[in-house]
């Protein structure tokens, strides 16, 4: 038996179940906030949001002009930059004691950052998506989409340096071994847990759930995968501090209960306006 864990395989200090729960309400909470950034920019600029999705706003946005159309379209992924900064600003307020909220908040500030910034990076690269709305019709649009997908390389480049040092904060003090078997403990159980949510969701897509599930598979699964590359890497980070505490939260089981449901019955369909 390793050092850190319990005769069970359970890493000391870190309950499973409501790490999962975090996942859970963190990324349904931010493919809310992404869409309905859409809509509340899109009903300020003339038009009228009818349904708010997980992964779509459908409404009728025949009143918008161009300048409107292109604040819509860019109101998700600066949303989600938004959330990011926000939750990397109040992640920083926990550093040296990391516990549950010190995950929700690194949680908020990890997935809204690495989905804006792939986003910035895909969109444009493949042709689909919100930046690529605002870019096609662009003079030189060619161009400005190589640069669009320049300036997301090097944030991302950014962001990869940030993440790693934020997740050595968040899992806090130890021996290597044991701050690694944390890390993946907390990585891993986020990620599946957030990811099925979003899964889940898309099954009820406005789109249909072959395409709910693909966009889901690209934005938020691969969108959101780059800290279980980096888990491993915190060995060499070291921290002072606590370690991470993550005790049974009945609030966090509920939260995350009421997330993934909302999900399936109402944001995976859409809510009717």
């Amino acid at each position: 038996m390793s050092a850190g864990q319990s005769p069970s395989g359970r890493v000391a200090g870190v309950d499973l179940a409501t790490a999962m729960a975090a996942g859970a309400f963190v990324y349904a909470v931010s493919l809310v906030l992404h869409q309905g950034g859409h809509a509340l920019v899109g009903g300020l600029m003339g038009g009228h949001a009818e349904r708010v999705a997980a992964d779509v706003v459908l409404g009728d946005w025949n009143r918008l002009d161009e300048r409107g159309h292109m604040l819509m379209q860019l109101a998700g992924p600066l949303t989600q930059s938004l959330v990011a900064l926000v939750g990397w600003l109040a992640f920083r307020t926990q550093v040296g004691r990391p516990g549950l909220v010190s995950l929700v908040t690194w949680l908020f500030f990890s997935v809204n950052a690495w989905i804006a910034t792939l986003e910035l990076i895909a969109s444009p690269s493949i042709g689909f998506g919100d930046w690529m709305a605002v870019l096609q019709d662009m003079k030189n649009a060619g161009l400005l989409r190589v640069s669009a997908t320049g300036t997301g390389l090097f944030v991302a480049g950014l962001l990869l340096k940030g993440t790693l040092e934020t997740l050595a904060q968040l899992i806090g003090n130890g021996l290597a071994p044991v701050r690694v078997a944390r890390a993946r403990r907390v990585v891993v159980a986020t990620w599946t847990a957030g990811c099925a949510t979003a899964m889940v969701g898309a099954l009820y897509s406005p789109h249909g759930a072959a395409t709910g599930l693909l966009i889901a598979a690209g934005s938020v699964v691969a969108g959101t995968s780059v800290p279980l590359f980096l888990m491993g890497r915190i060995a060499d980070h070291p921290v002072g501090g606590t370690p991470l505490a993550v005790p049974r939260s009945t609030l966090m089981l509920g939260l995350g209960a009421v997330s993934v449901i909302a999900m399936v019955l109402v944001f995976g369909p859409g809510l009717v306006l």
